[in-house]
């Protein structure tokens, strides 16, 4: 029993450099943010789950049928004295293209962020929408 007794601080101090290390090696990481994409009659829709980042960490472009969004979540700074055990929340540069096949009004597009999701909303080119067409009788 001696032994598992000696071998249990070199086990603690191993596990604590671990994930020290690897905390550490994660401040270069990207992440994939979750989305939920869905259509309305006149609009198409994206929600990202993107908890701390800034609205003014986020930015979006409209190219042709494609939406770039792109941003980036800081790495959190621990006060002094203070070390990382373990950090599993994602952090980085993210990046999201999103491909329309239906022509949309590019001056349309809104977005807004609230409670950590950022939705945008990418209005259908009028050309897009459903057209009823009246049957005329004769």
């Amino acid at each position: 029993m001696m032994f598992l007794t000696d071998l249990r601080p070199m086990t603690s101090n191993l596990a604590s450099s671990l994930w020290n290390e690897r905390a550490e090696a994660r401040e270069a990481e990207t992440f994939t943010p979750r989305v939920s994409l869905f259509e309305s009659v006149d609009a198409y829709w994206v929600r990202m789950e993107i908890p701390g980042v800034a609205a003014d960490k986020i930015e979006l472009t409209f190219e042709r049928d494609q939406l770039l969004v792109k941003g980036e979540k800081a790495l959190e700074t621990l006060d002094e004295g203070m070390r990382w055990l373990r950090n599993e929340r994602p952090y980085g540069a993210f990046e999201r293209t999103f491909r329309f096949t239906a022509p949309v009004a590019v001056d349309g597009v809104q977005a807004e962020t609230r409670d950590g999701i950022l939705t945008i909303r990418v209005a259908k080119a009028p050309e897009s929408l459903p057209k009823k067409i009246n049957v005329i009788a004769k």
